[in-house]
């Protein structure tokens, strides 16, 4: 019995092990690889610091010393389009991980504007390349209730109910899932556009809309 208990937890330890792994070798040389050319220390400071944590986000020991609040922005909403039916949006709501994105990809911000700085590395002294602004409402909506957006469409839905969980990510739990900037990309990545998985021939898109 000791030795089945032993080869289950080695099994579970190896399984935990490998996401972690897999996703900083795919980062390294990428755009969220934000160190200077050639420097080698801690690939993952410019987002994580296993020490003082900006306490906000303490699930992810977020590093970020600067989070822009949802007021930060101008969402898209029913404001934007009266055919939205997500319901109220609110970058703050939960676990605000879109506003974690938004921490670099607002441009307001360098990227070595971190809480802690290992030694040995330099993370770049400018801001992203790519930014989105403080106006979102040109951008696809997040922050807002995906379940809301399918009782909302009348029948037929037009909105998958369950979408294929290998292609897109909805946070939360069952009948409060939301749509977050993680809902289709992949920070953890090297993909074109850090996406979760390709949009060829809208596969990405339909996964959710139909």
């Amino acid at each position: 019995m000791k030795r089945w208990a032993a080869l289950v937890a080695t099994v579970a330890a190896a399984t935990l092990s490998v996401p972690v792994s897999a996703q900083k070798s795919a980062m390294l040389g990428g755009l969220h690889d934000v160190r200077v050319a050639g420097n080698t220390g801690n690939l993952c400071a410019g987002c994580h610091t296993p020490h003082s944590a900006n306490v906000a986000y303490k699930a992810v020991l977020w590093n970020r010393s600067y989070v822009p609040t949802a007021a930060s922005f101008t969402s898209y909403d029913i404001n934007t389009n009266p055919d939205f039916k997500g319901g109220s949006v609110s970058l703050g709501a939960s676990s605000a991980l879109s506003l974690l994105c938004m921490s670099c990809h607002d441009g307001t911000t360098a990227v070595s504007a971190v809480i802690r700085t290992p030694s040995g590395t330099t993370l770049k002294p400018t801001t992203v390349a790519s930014t989105l602004g403080s106006d979102l409402s040109n951008d696809h909506p997040v922050g807002f209730s995906y379940d809301a957006s399918i009782t909302g469409q009348g029948t037929p839905a037009k909105l998958v109910q369950t979408p294929d969980a290998t292609k897109v990510k909805l946070f939360g739990t069952a009948g409060a899932r939301r749509v977050e900037c993680g809902s289709c990309h992949d920070a953890h990545t090297n993909a074109a556009g850090f996406l979760r998985s390709p949009n060829t021939n809208s596969a990405l898109c339909l996964a959710c809309h139909l």
